[in-house]
């Protein structure tokens, strides 16, 4: 939507967290626990390093991309459900594990992947 100059809908207020780890990231978290004989039949959550909420988040991406615009809107209630809430994850078991730790941070991230798509939206995104 930031990308198409298209206004983005937050729902309530936008204080829902999430957390945010780049591809890049995830892929070398997966081959680290391959490669780590100490993940062996364990469970582990990846994320990224730290929580950000929904209003955040969209400002941050607005900032990026530099297009694109928020509005806030009530909750529909099909939506609301089946919201989770708050929902963010703590890698600290995994990296003690393995070494791991995102190198790529959000603002990076959100930058490589508007860039990307800004390259590559067509074959995405139908012609209107």
């Amino acid at each position: 939507m930031a990308i198409e100059d298209n206004e983005i809908q937050i729902f309530g207020d936008g204080s829902q967290m999430r957390d945010f780890v780049y591809v890049d990231d995830a892929a070398e978290a997966f081959l680290r626990a391959g490669a780590t004989d100490g993940c062996d039949g364990e469970v582990f959550n990846v994320g990224g390093t730290e929580p950000i909420s929904h209003r955040d988040l969209v400002e941050l991406l607005l900032d990026v991309a530099g297009t694109g615009r928020v509005r806030y809107v009530p909750w529909p209630d099909e939506k609301k459900r089946i919201d989770i809430g708050s929902f963010y994850s703590d890698s600290t078991k995994f990296r003690t594990a393995t070494g791991w730790c995102p190198a790529v941070g959000l603002r990076e991230g959100l930058a490589r992947t508007v860039a990307f798509y800004r390259a590559h939206l067509r074959q995405y995104v139908e012609a209107a």
